[in-house]
Formats: structure tokens, sequence, C-alpha cells
């Protein structure tokens, strides 16, 4: 009886919470949302691998995640920092209620994006023979790398357009298009041409076309979320595409040091090891990725409320208390089952992809911290730190060239791990530090703070 009053206290207080604090009720709905579609597309992706890991094995997995590399690389410099910046104009924009300068800056935005990607693929697809020979010592890659050039321009507007959602707080429909059709429909693509052919060189063509489906969905959502703004005449700032452009030069590079901070291991133990290498590490990297999931979908809600929230501190610490005590309880048992059967859980791809458990393990602890550290990265970008996090971006990716430069040759893919993981503690660490420096806000996840948010007393330090 004690222990049913016990519960019933508990369920009563989280209600009144919820009812009472609309900053934590719309991180429960929209996060819970946003996990919900970010679980699925992490399933459809995993999937996506397993039928390739299985039917094409591992070395196969190995050349499509360095020609993903290629593309990944090819967006972030397509976009030039605007995605980051759409989130934030179009959330103060559409908080102002200023519908017209919603659609300006979607516009200029795209404008922007949509040729200056073509020019980057086709800069991509004449470098490809250079990158396969000189950078990954593998000369037959180079078809694969001009395919995978192909795919940058609709990866760039489908990550574009999902922003903009974001932005809009479409955050269900930006997480469905972003993280679920771009990986189901590669996924759709692949079942057929493994029907009609062979050759692990469709993998990437599934690729390709299912990101072009992808990116059409996402920006005809774009245009229907934009259509049921309200028509009230709001007098926002205005976002000139020299004001969108001047804000997004500095998130370039940093997009670039994230881009790298998250890749460089992968794009070293191509340039050391063989394709299987590369196959197995990448797996294990994105099983541990399965930690930062929760953090991600509450990113997705902490985004634009944090631009919403710069001038109002105490409610800004609240909401951090909330979206890292979200994160870190989400996080902690999906740790715990990856580090206790890493065998078994690499083990459904193929036996050959077991040797990657130690690498599995190390990297979790590493997702681990991030998850611990809370939304530290996005609060950095969205409250105009931007140019503290860029610089802490390059030391970290200086690092982890360093230390993978060293590792990966001695201990191969656990070497790769080690220094994947030490750099993902580096950053936290010193971004947490720093935001708490400049900003008095605490990010970082503590039983303290999970105690402060229950009682609804997560309030700014003074």
């Amino acid at each position: 009886m004690r222990e049913g009053g016990i519960i019933h206290s508990a369920v009563e207080r989280l209600t009144n919470r919820l009812r009472g604090d609309s900053g934590l009720r719309e991180l429960s709905l929209g996060a819970g949302s946003a996990f919900a579609m970010r679980l699925g597309g992490k399933g459809m992706a995993y999937l996506f691998a397993l039928v390739v890991a299985q039917t094409l094995g591992a070395a196969a997995w190995g050349r499509f995640s360095l020609a993903f590399i290629l593309v990944n690389l090819g967006a972030i410099l397509s976009l030039l920092g605007l995605d980051t910046v759409v989130v934030r104009f179009v959330a103060e924009a559409r908080a102002a209620e200023d519908k017209t300068e919603v659609r300006r800056v979607i516009g200029r935005a795209l404008a922007i994006v949509l040729p200056w990607s073509v020019g980057i693929a086709a800069a991509t697809w004449f470098a490809a023979p250079f990158i396969a020979d000189s950078v990954f010592s593998k000369p037959h890659l180079a078809d694969y790398f001009q395919r995978a050039a192909l795919a940058i321009p609709p990866f760039a507007v489908l990550v574009l357009a999902a922003q903009a959602l974001r932005g809009l707080k479409r955050v269900a429909v930006s997480e469905f298009t972003q993280q679920v059709l771009r990986s189901a429909l590669p996924l759709a693509a692949l079942v057929g041409m493994v029907a009609f052919g062979s050759g692990d060189v469709r993998v990437i063509d599934a690729f390709l076309v299912g990101t072009a489906l992808a990116a059409v969905v996402a920006v005809g959502a774009l245009v229907w979320a934009v259509s049921k703004l309200p028509r009230a005449a709001g007098m926002g700032p205005a976002y000139p595409v020299k004001v969108l452009l001047a804000t997004a030069f500095p998130l370039l590079f940093a997009n670039s040091m994230i881009f790298l901070k998250g890749w460089i291991d992968t794009i070293m133990v191509g340039a050391f090891l063989d394709e299987t290498a590369v196959g197995v590490y990448d797996i294990a990297f994105k099983l541990a990725a399965l930690v930062i999931i929760p953090l991600g979908a509450v990113n997705s809600i902490a985004a634009p409320k944090f631009a919403e929230l710069r001038q109002d501190r105490a409610g800004l610490q609240r909401f951090v208390g909330y979206a890292t005590t979200a994160a870190a309880l989400c996080a902690a048992p999906v740790f715990l089952l990856l580090v206790a059967v890493p065998g078994f859980v690499l083990g459904l791809f193929g036996p050959e992809y077991a040797q990657g458990a130690i690498a599995l393990r190390i990297i979790a602890a590493g997702m681990l911290a991030s998850a611990l550290a809370g939304s530290v990265g996005v609060f950095m970008q969205m409250t105009g730190r931007q140019v503290a996090y860029q610089a802490i971006s390059f030391i970290v990716v200086i690092a982890s060239i360093a230390l993978s430069y060293v590792l990966i040759p001695r201990f191969g893919i656990n070497g790769a791990a080690v220094a994947t993981s030490a750099s993902l503690v580096l950053f936290n660490v010193v971004a947490v530090a720093y935001v708490w420096a400049t900003d008095r806000i605490a990010t970082v996840w503590t039983p303290g703070l999970l105690r402060s948010v229950w009682l609804g007393k997560a309030e700014v330090s003074r």
C-alpha cells in the first residue's frame, strides 16, 4: 500500500509539473515524437546496413561508408552553415508571426544551396580518382566516389528542408523526412535493385535514388508547413542574404569541424586499414551512437527553444535542465546494454563483425559522456556562441587526428575507438566549462540537477 502511494504521488507530481510548465510539456511531447522518429530512422538505417552486411559483406559496407563520407562532406560545403542558421532565423521569424520573412529566409537559403551544391558535386566528380588513389590508396573506388558525388545536391536540400521544418516546430515531420525517409527509401531501392542484379555498386545507387526521393518529400512538407502558418502580419526582424551568410560562414567552419570530429576516425581507418576493417568499425560506431539517439531527439526540440529563451536566463536554465535530464536518463540503459553484450549485438550483422566488440564498448563510453553533457553544442550555436564553438571543435579535431595517427597503425580499429572516445570527452568537458564560465548555465547532468528539475527549481546561478 505504501509503495502504491509513493508511485501515485510521483505520477501526480509529474502530471502537475507537466500542466504547470509549458517548457517541460513541450519538451516531453516534442522530444517523445522526435525520439520515436529517430528510433524508426535508426532502425531503417541499421536494417539497410544489415541487408548490405549479410548479402555483400563487411568490405561492401566499408566501401559505402567511405563514399558516404564524401556525400556528407559535400553537403556540409554546399550548405555553408545555412542549415543551422535557418533553424534559428525561421524560429525567430515564426515567433514574431512574420510569415513573409519565414518564406524569405527559406527561399534565400534554398536559392544559395541548390546551385552551390551542384558545383560541389561536379568538383567531387572530377576529383574522385585523386581522392580514391591519393587519400585512401584504393584507386578502384574512383567510380564508386563519382556515383556518390551525384547524391550531394539532394542530400544538401534534404538537410536544409528538414532544418527549416525544425525552426517551424514541425519536429515530427522534420525527423520523419531526415531520419526515417532518408534510410527507408534507400532501403526500398536497395531491395529492388538486389532483386534484379548483383554487385555492391548498387548500394550507392540505391542511396542516390532514395535520397533524391526523400529530398522531394522534405521540400513538399516544408511548403505545406509554411502554408499552415497564420496570416498575422508580424513585424519581426529582417534577414537579407548578407545577414544569412555573415551568420552562416562561422558555422560552416564549425560544421566542418563537427564532420571531421565525427568522421576523422573512419577516414583514417580507411587510409591505414582495408575496407573490411572500415566496415566493421563503422557498424560498431553506428551501434554505439544508439546511446545518443535520445540526445538528438532532445536537441530537435531544444535548438529553436534555446533561440527563443536567449533573453530569459532563468527559463533557459530550467529548459536546459529538462533537456539534459531527459537525454541522460534515456541514454544510460542503452549504454549498459551495449557494454554488457557487444559481441551479440555486432553478431547480428554477421560473424566477421564480432571483432569490433572492444571498439563498441570504448566508443559507447564516449557517447555516454556526450549524453551526460547535454545539449551543450546546440546551446552554443543557438545563443550566439558559435565562434567559441568553432574554436573548441577545431582543437578537438586536431587532437583526434593526432591520436588517430598514433593509435590506428598500432591498435587498428580499437585505436580508432580510443581516439574517438577521447575526443568526445575532450569536446564536452571544454564546452561545458566554457558555457558555465560565460553564461553560468549548467548543461552537464548531475543527481542534483535531476532533483532540481523534479522539484521545478532549476534556476540560473547568481
